[in-house]
């Protein structure tokens, strides 16, 4: 499903507890065999935000590729991030100008091993960073994943624990936290040392 997000304000007798309100609008895709087929383009109303039109697109070799992440690109404008979990790639993608316009692939970053299943996407800064998902072929062990997006040979593998999902910069400090979902745990990384550190919420446990 897409989902579109509206704000408003909904006042009180009292303005002083006014409460803020926000709308979730829903739109139902066309009939698919899993969650993770087709790119779905779908057009909107200009007014009323109802959905028009829709166009599917595949992505990676075929409708198995286990398309899942997507994450608006800052660096470049009008493009997105998508990632590719049964193909192990990343991909930087122009979905086209119009409706019927198929996405481009304009850059594709392959997960290196012993990385594994590159589930959510996330941009910041001047690198793009992935949870992978599933345990690694190679090695048993969990990572995620994030490569300069000027110069994607520069990648880095960060161990971690199991099922690596929301990755996010904190402003000031420029950390990274990243959740880890099965063992109830944020990683926090320092990009310039790549010095990493965890805590569980069940028990006060931390790595170096």
């Amino acid at each position: 499903m897409v989902l579109a997000f509206g704000a408003g304000t909904a006042s009180s007798q009292d303005s002083s507890n006014s409460l803020v309100s926000r709308r979730l609008t829903e739109y139902l895709t066309p009939a698919a065999s899993g969650t993770h087929d087709q790119l779905i383009k779908i057009e909107l109303n200009p007014i009323t935000e109802e959905p028009t039109a829709f166009q599917s697109f595949p992505m990676g070799n075929n409708s198995k590729s286990g398309l899942h992440g997507v994450w608006p690109s800052e660096l470049y404008p009008g493009k997105m991030w998508l990632s590719l979990q049964w193909e192990n790639k990343l991909l930087l993608v122009y979905p086209g100008q119009n409706l019927s316009a198929v996405p481009s692939i304009i850059k594709t970053i392959n997960i290196p091993e012993p990385g594994n299943s590159p589930h959510c996407i996330f941009e910041i800064g001047n690198r793009v960073w992935a949870g992978l998902k599933d345990a690694s072929e190679q090695t048993g062990q969990y990572y995620f994943f994030s490569a300069d997006i000027s110069n994607s040979t520069d990648q880095k593998l960060y161990p971690c624990l199991k099922n690596p999902v929301f990755i996010k910069e904190e402003p000031a400090t420029k950390l990274i936290y990243v959740t880890q979902d099965t063992e109830s745990s944020i990683m926090r990384i320092n990009a310039t040392s790549g010095s990493c550190r965890f805590r569980q919420t069940s028990a006060a446990r931390q790595s170096e």
